[in-house]
């Protein structure tokens, strides 16, 4: 996640329910989501700097295999 120093809120979301977060690292803007079952979600990211907007992608998880997202930009 881009701005770095921002931490940052990460949910997954399949369909309505939330399936797992985490707080970005502030000193590089990475995360990691632990234990999540396989599917598609939807990736949600929210600053705790609220002048940021929140920002999102998807992803698909499969089983046993490591999923690694597209970057993402948090704009003001």
């Amino acid at each position: 996640v881009v701005t770095l120093s921002v931490k940052t809120t990460v949910f997954a979301i399949s369909v309505s329910d939330t399936m797992a977060f985490t707080i970005t690292d502030t000193t590089n803007g990475a995360y990691i989501l632990k234990d999540v079952p396989p599917g598609n979600y939807a990736l949600v990211f929210v600053p705790a700097d609220h002048s940021y907007n929140k920002n999102s992608c998807r992803a698909a998880v499969s089983e046993g295999q490591i999923t690694i997202a597209d970057t993402i930009r948090l704009r003001k």
